[in-house]
């Protein structure tokens, strides 16, 4: 539901979604070799695409692919799919995780390989300092873009979430990557505005559960039900904070949606007090208060 001037509601059409709709099993007939009925297991959204995963592991795409965010090589600059398409490049290929930034998308397969494809301009592709990592021009531009899957990291993948124009994974082995714009420090450790290539975040201990990423920001919730703030909001330009901060036992007492809570209640600290230093010493005192 909602806005859909690229299809990105997958329906068909342009006009706006005011009510939920069914997707895959509404249009299932147009969709190349696919069943009636396709059972789908994950869905992630991007600014103007948006993606899915089919309990077989398939990968479809739908929405604005001007930057070949969709993954579909037959696309140019400007074509949009109004609705899910199967992304045959990844054919024989079992997905497990998929998630849609502002302009890219990043998958994880069943043997854990890392595969992205669309815009790389601030490096969010993880491919280097390059203006994506090209396939084709677009009509004779000199933007490029990858229009199609191209493996980031071949093997140790479990999860992978991205930002609007960062991306962050974790590793089967419990570290965590990340690389893009890195502004505010929430893609990476080093103190560069871009990650051009997957980058070692350090500060997380524990298992991790969920990787959550958005515009300036990104938190990951651990085993232990602890929640790691990774960078700043940019409320004020005064408020700088790249070093992440341990919130313990937030997300036991705020329930399933606790990075989004967590966020909300840290944005709203950082407003309230403007000043890096008392943050630090009420932080949680002050979250677990609003959060009750």
């Amino acid at each position: 539901m909602g806005y859909n001037e690229y299809g990105q509601l997958g329906r068909g059409c342009t006009s706006e979604g005011l009510q939920g709709a069914r997707v895959l099993n509404a249009y299932a007939r147009f969709l190349d070799d696919t069943p009636e009925l396709v059972k789908i297991v994950r869905v992630s959204c991007g600014e103007y695409h948006a993606a899915a995963i089919s309990e077989n592991g398939e990968v479809y795409t739908w929405g604005l692919g001007s930057l070949g965010q969709l993954g579909h090589r037959s696309l140019q600059s400007g074509d949009k799919e109004l609705i899910p398409r199967r992304v045959v490049a990844l054919e024989g290929i079992v997905t497990r995780d998929v998630s849609c930034g502002g302009v890219h998308s990043c998958a994880v397969t069943e043997g854990g390989a890392l595969y992205g494809w669309g815009g790389g301009h601030v490096g969010q592709l993880g491919l280097g300092p390059q203006n994506g990592f090209f396939s084709c021009a677009l009509n004779g531009s000199d933007m490029l873009l990858r229009n199609i899957p191209v493996l980031v990291i071949p093997s140790g993948v479990r999860l992978v979430t991205c930002g609007h124009s960062h991306t962050l994974v974790s590793m089967k082995d419990g570290r965590i990557y990340g690389w893009g714009y890195n502004s505010y420090g929430q893609a990476a450790n080093e103190k560069s505005t871009y990650a051009w290539y997957p980058s070692p975040v350090d500060w997380c201990v524990g298992e991790v559960r969920r990787l959550a990423a958005g515009g300036g920001h990104s938190a990951v919730l651990t085993d232990a039900s602890s929640l790691k703030e990774l960078c700043e909001f940019k409320l004020a330009e005064t408020v700088n904070r790249s070093n992440a901060r341990l919130i313990e036992d937030v997300a036991s007492r705020t329930g399933a949606d606790a990075l989004a809570r967590l966020c909300e209640k840290l944005r709203e600290h950082l407003v309230e007090q403007g000043d890096s230093e008392l943050m630090e010493m009420h932080m949680v005192e002050e979250i677990e208060a609003k959060a009750r």
